[in-house]
């Protein structure tokens, strides 16, 4: 489109123009960019009403090169979305047992409104590649959770072949105020995910539980408040892999700043995966009733960088 900026959008003949506009606060296009200083004085309300209004909530023609392309992602849809529903199924799952996520929205589970609906209308055990969650710490969480994701895009649109995440409350409708925002079903806890094809393994963490006092979630973390002193918990962490007894022994190799000794208390970083260590010579019903599981590593942390400790689990954790 090309705009001269000589039109007369003032003259009263155009409503849309001269009266607020409420889905930009009560703008109202001709007052504001009759002679918009930045653009040098000029005219250009028209141009500006098509990209903040028009080009919104409509969008733009599509190239004949880009509608080749379409036709081509279109023929291989079908087997994209298997994978797209597998995966957004077992993200789900793992999102509706998490301890800081307050609710899932996903028609494929089962304590779903919806799922009865979805089983009537959609192709079996095909629900989507959209999931939606809140966090149980709200806006901060939200904005958090955002921030320190790594694989998934931080992206608005949906449907794509990765996976992409958006808080919407402090993105595309932080232009509503709080009653706005929740009459469109959008609370400050929501996180909306549109999930990918990408392996599920590297969608999801790889480490199943948790074992420290000094969580909230943690059975013990009433009782170490009790005897403990405040906010010292100790060095011990115990976790889960999920791949079990393999991933624990590759997970110890792998290390490079923890050391991998069985005692504990040290001023170094210590890690041991006990199954295939100290307690290598009892069978799994022995080492089940002591504690250790095939999935269970134990770590003693030391005093070192909490940077580079992070950064050796973490690598190991991927490798």
């Amino acid at each position: 489109v090309t705009d001269a900026g000589n039109f007369d959008w003032g003259s009263g003949r155009f409503r849309m123009f001269t009266e607020p506009d409420e889905s930009y606060h009560g703008l109202v296009h001709w007052d504001v960019f009759k002679a918009f200083p930045p653009a040098g004085g000029a005219n250009i309300a028209y141009i500006m009403k098509m990209r903040l209004q028009l080009l919104r909530d409509m969008g733009n023609c599509a190239a004949p090169f880009n509608s080749f392309l379409h036709l081509q992602g279109v023929e291989t849809l079908p087997l994209r979305m298997e994978r797209h529903c597998e995966n957004a199924m077992k993200v789900a799952e793992f999102l509706n047992d998490h301890p800081k996520v307050s609710w899932v929205n996903y028609p494929g589970l089962k304590n779903s409104p919806h799922h009865d609906a979805a089983n009537k209308y959609f192709e079996k055990d095909h629900y989507g590649a959209l999931v939606g969650f809140g966090l149980k710490d709200g806006i901060e969480a939200g904005k958090s959770f955002i921030d320190n994701l790594k694989l998934f895009s931080h992206l608005a649109n949906i449907g794509d072949a990765k996976s992409l995440a958006i808080h919407p409350a402090t993105t595309t409708h932080q232009q509503l105020d709080e009653e706005q925002q929740k009459s469109t079903g959008v609370t400050a806890d929501f996180v909306r995910l549109s999930v990918g094809i990408e392996s599920i393994e590297d969608l999801l963490p790889k480490v199943s539980w948790v074992n420290y006092p000094g969580l909230k979630n943690s059975p013990h973390h009433d009782a170490a408040n009790k005897y403990f002193e405040k906010d010292h918990y100790g060095a011990l962490v115990g976790f889960g892999l999920k791949d079990g007894i393999e991933a624990g022994k590759s997970f110890i190799d792998n290390l490079k700043l923890f050391s991998h000794l069985a005692n504990i208390g040290d001023a170094k970083s210590l890690a041991i995966h006990p199954a295939t260590t100290t307690h290598q010579q009892l069978d799994e019903e022995q080492q089940k009733s002591t504690g250790v599981t095939a999935d269970f590593v134990r770590l003693s942390v030391g005093i070192e960088s909490i940077e580079d400790l992070l950064e050796d689990l973490d690598q190991a954790l991927n490798s």
